[in-house]
């Protein structure tokens, strides 16, 4: 294995899921059970220097599933696909798969055979190659107090994805909350979960990055500002 990729993902055959998990309990807000959830502010920050870039057309996507969980009021599944610059220390991410038809649970998302069969197929095509990344991602609708945050269960999930004999080509994986108008990564190793707090849109029209909000209160819910009268 490149040691690139031992950055993040050293010693995953070690991985002992009591540690990571006993963090992350410590981190909850209010004790429910597997939907209890986790404070964001208690995750580790990842470093500063590195973000997480979507393409257009995967942003354009995310937003499109997003309307969709707020419309159904259930929570959807989806997969986003990439890889690590390493010399722009940069989770890039051009290519999604999602399932909302999935729905039907505002407080579970399931993948599909779907989406496992897109993992599959990506997971075999990236056998021969160290930077592919891929998100675990899923969205919340608006309900309950404490929808804009990750739950244990997501966390549990992550982690036990790393020790999935089956992603093992996989070099790094990352975790996705797209919730009230927020962009949520997080990456996963075998010390903890880490917050990513840059997240962008590359607008290829534009040849520039555009800053996602992420991490944050409910940006579609906050008042915008009039603008002043002349």
């Amino acid at each position: 294995m490149d040691a690139k990729t031992n950055v993040f993902n050293k010693a995953i055959v070690n991985l002992q899921n009591s540690a990571v998990m006993g963090r992350m309990k410590n981190r909850i807000i209010a004790d429910y059970d597997e939907n209890s959830p986790v404070d964001s502010a208690q995750l580790p920050h990842l470093n500063s220097r590195i973000a997480v870039v979507l393409t257009d057309a995967v942003y354009e996507t995310l937003q499109m599933i997003a309307d969709i969980t707020n419309d159904i009021g259930n929570e959807a599944p989806f997969l986003l696909f990439g890889k690590y610059d390493y010399d722009n220390e940069m989770f890039v991410f051009d290519d999604i798969e999602g399932d909302a038809s999935v729905g039907g649970n505002p407080h579970e998302a399931n993948a599909s055979g779907y989406l496992e069969q897109k993992l599959a197929d990506f997971v075999h095509n990236s056998h021969r190659e160290q930077d592919k990344v891929v998100a675990f991602g899923h969205t919340h609708p608006r309900v309950g107090a404490y929808y804009i945050n990750f739950s244990i269960g997501d966390m549990r999930g992550y982690i036990n994805s790393l020790k999935n004999p089956a992603l093992k080509s996989i070099s790094m994986i990352c975790g996705c909350l797209l919730t009230g108008g927020n962009f949520n990564f997080v990456l996963c190793n075998v010390d903890d979960i880490y917050r990513i707090d840059n997240v962008f849109v590359y607008e290829k029209k534009n040849d520039a990055f555009k800053r996602l909000p992420c991490f944050g209160p409910d940006v579609a819910n906050i008042p915008r500002r009039q603008p002043r009268e002349r």
